[in-house]
C-alpha cells in the first residue's frame, strides 16, 4: 500500500468526502464517504463506480488546474474560489464560474475529467464547431472560441475576450494582449 496522506479515517472524511481529485493513474474521481476506510469512487471519464477503502485507489494530492470546460450545454471557464478551505479536492464551495455556468453533477462528470486530464480538442476540430454551428468551444484549458458575436468569431482568453479567428485560422490579437501571442502558437503547434 503506498504512503496515504491522512492517519486516520476521520481526517480523510473531514478533508475528502464529497470532492473530486486525480488519481496516479492520471484520471480523475469523485469521493463519497462510505463508513471507516470504504468510499464510494466514480471515474469520470468512465462513470464507474465502485466501494473500495480509500488508501488503494491512488489518490494523487497534486494541485488541480483548472480552466475552460466544454460540456453539453456550452462553455464554461472554471477557476477556484479565492478562499482558503479545509478541503483537499475540489468541491462545489471551492469552485466558481467565471464565463458560463457549473451544471448539475458537474463534479462527477467527464466534462470536468476531459479539463483536469488536458483532453481538449485541437483547434483545427473546433473550429467548425464553432463556425458551422455558432457554438462556443475550447480548444485548450486557456484558449476558446466564443460565438457569441456570430458568426464573427472571437478568441477567448481566460474568459476574456482578446481578439478574432478568420476561416483560415489566422488570430487577430488586440494590442493590449500581444503578451499571449507566444503562448497562443506554442498551444497551437503543439497539438497540431
Amino acid at each position: 500500500m503506498m504512503d496515504f496522506r491522512y492517519d486516520n479515517a476521520n481526517d480523510a472524511q473531514q478533508q475528502l468526502d464529497s470532492s473530486t481529485v486525480m488519481t496516479e493513474h492520471g484520471y480523475a474521481v469523485h469521493l463519497r464517504y462510505a463508513g471507516n476506510w470504504d468510499w464510494q469512487i466514480t471515474n469520470l471519464e468512465t462513470g464507474d463506480s465502485e466501494v473500495m477503502d480509500i488508501r488503494k485507489a491512488g489518490i494523487n494530492f497534486a494541485p488541480l488546474e483548472l480552466g475552460y470546460v466544454n460540456h453539453n450545454n456550452g462553455l464554461s471557464y472554471i477557476t477556484r474560489n479565492p478562499k482558503r478551505m479545509w478541503k483537499q479536492g475540489l468541491t462545489y464551495d471551492h469552485i466558481t464560474a467565471v464565463r458560463g455556468y457549473i451544471e448539475e453533477n458537474f463534479l462527477e462528470g467527464y466534462a470536468l475529467n476531459n479539463t483536469l486530464t488536458n483532453k481538449f480538442p485541437t483547434l483545427k476540430e473546433a473550429y467548425p464547431q464553432a463556425s458551422e454551428e455558432g457554438v462556443s468551444v475550447a480548444f485548450h484549458r486557456d484558449f476558446a472560441i466564443n460565438c457569441e458575436q456570430y458568426p464573427l468569431l472571437q478568441l477567448e482568453y481566460k474568459a476574456t475576450i482578446v481578439g478574432i479567428i478568420n476561416d483560415e485560422l489566422d488570430f487577430e490579437i488586440s494590442e493590449k494582449y500581444h503578451y499571449i501571442k507566444e503562448l497562443l502558437e506554442e498551444v497551437i503547434h503543439e497539438k497540431g
